[in-house]
Protein backbone atom coordinates (compact mmCIF):
# COMPACT_ATOMS: atom_id res chain seq x y z
CA UNK A 1 0.00 0.00 0.00
CA UNK A 2 2.74 2.61 0.93
CA UNK A 3 4.59 1.72 -2.68
CA UNK A 4 1.41 2.51 -4.30
CA UNK A 5 -0.13 5.73 -2.52
CA UNK A 6 3.35 7.22 -2.86
CA UNK A 7 3.84 5.77 -6.77
CA UNK A 8 0.32 8.15 -7.24
CA UNK A 9 1.46 10.87 -4.86
CA UNK A 10 4.74 11.21 -6.75
CA UNK A 11 3.25 11.30 -10.39
CA UNK A 12 0.88 14.37 -9.74
CA UNK A 13 3.96 16.00 -7.99
CA UNK A 14 6.44 15.59 -10.88
CA UNK A 15 4.03 16.83 -13.29
CA UNK A 16 3.38 20.13 -10.96
CA UNK A 17 7.11 20.45 -11.02
CA UNK A 18 7.67 20.15 -14.66
CA UNK A 19 4.45 22.74 -15.26
CA UNK A 20 6.05 25.64 -13.16
CA UNK A 21 9.91 24.99 -13.78
CA UNK A 22 11.74 26.48 -16.40
CA UNK A 23 13.83 23.44 -16.95
CA UNK A 24 13.29 20.92 -19.77
CA UNK A 25 10.81 18.13 -19.29
CA UNK A 26 13.95 16.02 -20.35
CA UNK A 27 15.87 17.21 -17.58
CA UNK A 28 12.85 16.50 -14.87
CA UNK A 29 12.59 12.75 -17.04
CA UNK A 30 16.26 12.12 -16.49
CA UNK A 31 15.96 13.67 -12.57
CA UNK A 32 13.24 11.77 -11.28
CA UNK A 33 14.79 8.46 -13.02
CA UNK A 34 17.90 8.91 -11.06
CA UNK A 35 15.86 9.15 -7.90
CA UNK A 36 15.07 5.06 -8.82
CA UNK A 37 18.82 3.41 -8.67
CA UNK A 38 19.02 4.51 -5.28
CA UNK A 39 15.68 3.86 -3.84
CA UNK A 40 16.11 0.51 -4.99
CA UNK A 41 19.68 -0.24 -3.51
CA UNK A 42 18.42 1.67 -0.11
CA UNK A 43 15.37 -1.33 -0.45
CA UNK A 44 17.73 -3.80 -1.36
CA UNK A 45 20.14 -2.86 1.67
CA UNK A 46 17.54 -2.82 4.82
CA UNK A 47 18.99 -4.11 7.84
CA UNK A 48 16.95 -7.71 8.16
CA UNK A 49 14.26 -6.51 11.19
CA UNK A 50 14.17 -3.21 10.23
CA UNK A 51 9.96 -2.23 10.37
CA UNK A 52 10.71 1.65 10.35
CA UNK A 53 13.44 1.45 7.17
CA UNK A 54 11.45 -1.03 5.42
CA UNK A 55 7.99 1.30 5.25
CA UNK A 56 10.36 4.13 4.20
CA UNK A 57 12.56 2.46 1.64
CA UNK A 58 8.96 0.68 0.42
CA UNK A 59 7.55 4.39 0.06
CA UNK A 60 10.71 5.35 -1.38
CA UNK A 61 10.66 2.81 -3.97
CA UNK A 62 7.14 3.83 -4.60
CA UNK A 63 8.58 7.32 -5.74
CA UNK A 64 11.58 6.10 -7.92
CA UNK A 65 9.59 3.85 -9.98
CA UNK A 66 6.92 6.18 -10.81
CA UNK A 67 7.60 9.92 -10.84
CA UNK A 68 9.55 9.95 -14.05
CA UNK A 69 6.34 8.35 -16.14
CA UNK A 70 4.27 11.65 -15.81
CA UNK A 71 7.07 13.23 -17.75
CA UNK A 72 7.83 10.76 -20.03
CA UNK A 73 3.73 10.46 -21.08
CA UNK A 74 4.31 14.59 -21.54
CA UNK A 75 7.66 14.34 -23.61
CA UNK A 76 5.78 11.48 -26.07
CA UNK A 77 2.89 13.41 -26.51
CA UNK A 78 4.23 16.73 -27.24
CA UNK A 79 6.48 15.43 -30.17
CA UNK A 80 3.36 13.12 -31.59
CA UNK A 81 1.61 14.61 -34.67
CA UNK A 82 -1.27 15.94 -33.12
CA UNK A 83 -3.56 13.26 -35.16
CA UNK A 84 -1.61 10.58 -33.28
CA UNK A 85 -1.16 11.97 -29.53
CA UNK A 86 -4.33 9.38 -28.31
CA UNK A 87 -2.14 6.42 -30.43
CA UNK A 88 1.29 8.18 -28.88
CA UNK A 89 0.15 8.12 -25.36
CA UNK A 90 -1.96 4.32 -25.49
CA UNK A 91 1.69 3.25 -26.34
CA UNK A 92 3.56 4.80 -23.80
CA UNK A 93 0.93 3.20 -21.20
CA UNK A 94 0.82 -0.12 -22.70
CA UNK A 95 5.36 0.70 -22.74
CA UNK A 96 4.97 1.41 -18.92
CA UNK A 97 2.93 -1.45 -18.28
CA UNK A 98 5.10 -4.17 -19.76
CA UNK A 99 7.97 -2.75 -17.68
CA UNK A 100 5.53 -3.27 -14.76
CA UNK A 101 5.25 -6.84 -15.52
CA UNK A 102 8.37 -8.05 -16.99
CA UNK A 103 10.66 -6.02 -14.05
CA UNK A 104 9.77 -9.28 -11.84
CA UNK A 105 9.97 -11.82 -14.67
CA UNK A 106 13.78 -10.53 -14.89
CA UNK A 107 14.61 -9.97 -11.16
CA UNK A 108 13.20 -13.43 -10.71
CA UNK A 109 15.47 -15.28 -13.64
CA UNK A 110 18.73 -12.95 -11.97
CA UNK A 111 17.25 -14.52 -8.63
CA UNK A 112 17.00 -17.82 -10.11
CA UNK A 113 20.91 -17.43 -11.71
CA UNK A 114 22.53 -15.66 -8.47
CA UNK A 115 20.81 -17.30 -5.77
CA UNK A 116 21.20 -13.64 -3.87
CA UNK A 117 18.50 -11.06 -3.62
CA UNK A 118 20.82 -8.75 -2.77
CA UNK A 119 23.02 -9.33 -6.02
CA UNK A 120 19.32 -9.31 -8.04
CA UNK A 121 17.76 -6.13 -6.64
CA UNK A 122 21.68 -4.32 -7.24
CA UNK A 123 21.66 -5.76 -10.69
CA UNK A 124 18.52 -4.47 -11.53
CA UNK A 125 19.64 -1.08 -10.14
CA UNK A 126 21.56 -0.60 -12.90
CA UNK A 127 18.69 -0.16 -15.31
CA UNK A 128 17.44 3.37 -14.91
CA UNK A 129 20.89 4.87 -15.03
CA UNK A 130 20.56 3.37 -18.41
CA UNK A 131 17.70 5.69 -18.33
CA UNK A 132 19.03 8.60 -16.96
CA UNK A 133 21.43 9.11 -19.78
CA UNK A 134 19.21 8.82 -22.49
CA UNK A 135 16.97 11.40 -21.09
CA UNK A 136 19.84 13.46 -20.29
CA UNK A 137 21.72 13.50 -23.57
CA UNK A 138 18.22 14.01 -25.40
CA UNK A 139 17.52 17.40 -26.39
Amino acid sequence: SIFGITSVISMIVAGWISDHSQWPRHIWAAIFMAIFTPTIVGFTLIPHGNLALLYFWTGAMGVGAFMFSTITNELSVEVAPSDQRGTVSGFINAFNQVGSFIAPVILGQILATTGSYVSSYLIISVFPIIAVVAFAICS
